[in-house]
């Protein structure tokens, strides 16, 4: 029986392991990488601490340091939300191909709008719809087809999007409630102002459903209805002087 030398054997499994870590590196295609960056007040040039940042297509989040400064794991065509109170949220979408090594995002403060109106919340949804088109014409399964292929159902990836679709469609819903129920409509219906206003709209806020499917005569039917039941309970109709 032959021989072999110890040293050639080393030397063997020492190029195996090379080769197998270059393979790993090489032929990983979900390996996201590190994106920096920092945010910045659009105003002041400020930097903003304590930012949330998420990543929408792993779920990896983080916060901004107190220099406004960031790292996050990320790979072209993912979005990312930035988000803090008192600032209008912003969305970045990673570019496809060369990914710049340094991000500088810049917020500016959110002014909350007295009126909603119909053109703002149509021109909102479009807008919106257009930044996570990828996402929301990411194909749904029926249970079917759940049975069919219970591994692209089960991917961690799919099941990601499919929760940001819903998530999404419920948003977009409370946000035709909010155009169709809001406060310059009851006001005007009802003479209810101020925290009194406020009051009302909390606690007899019509879901989507009713919305949707009711007419406007209805709608106003129940709004002086409710109203009724409101003051019945002690409330009165309190108006905001400027």
């Amino acid at each position: 029986m032959p021989i072999i030398d110890n040293t050639i054997i080393r030397y063997t499994a020492r190029r195996i392991s090379v080769i197998f870590i270059l393979l790993l590196f090489t032929y990983t295609p979900g390996l996201c990488q590190n994106i920096g960056g920092a945010v910045i007040d659009i105003i002041n040039k400020q930097p903003i601490r304590d930012v949330n940042i998420e990543n929408i297509h792993n779920s990896m989040s983080t916060v901004t340091n107190t220099e406004g400064e960031f790292n996050i794991a990320a790979n072209s065509g993912h979005l990312l939300v930035f988000k803090k109170t008192g600032y209008n949220t912003v969305y970045v979408r990673i570019p496809d191909g060369i990914i710049p090594p340094y991000f500088k995002i810049t917020m500016e403060h959110f002014i909350a709008p007295q009126i909603y109106e119909a053109h703002d919340w149509k021109y909102d949804s479009t807008q919106e719809h257009e930044l996570y088109k990828h996402e929301l014409e990411f194909p749904t399964l029926s249970t079917w087809d759940m049975i069919q292929h219970p591994f692209y159902a089960m991917d961690q990836h799919n099941r990601q999007i499919w929760a940001f679709q819903e998530q999404y469609k419920y948003t977009e819903q409370e946000k035709y409630v909010d155009h169709v129920f809001n406060r310059q409509l009851i006001s005007h219906l009802t003479g209810l102002g101020g925290d009194s206003l406020s009051a009302y709209m909390r606690k007899y806020r019509p879901t989507y459903e009713l919305v949707r499917n009711t007419t406007e005569y209805n709608l106003y039917g129940y709004i002086r209805k409710t109203v009724l039941q409101y003051r019945k309970s002690g409330h009165s109709s309190s108006r905001v002087t400027n």
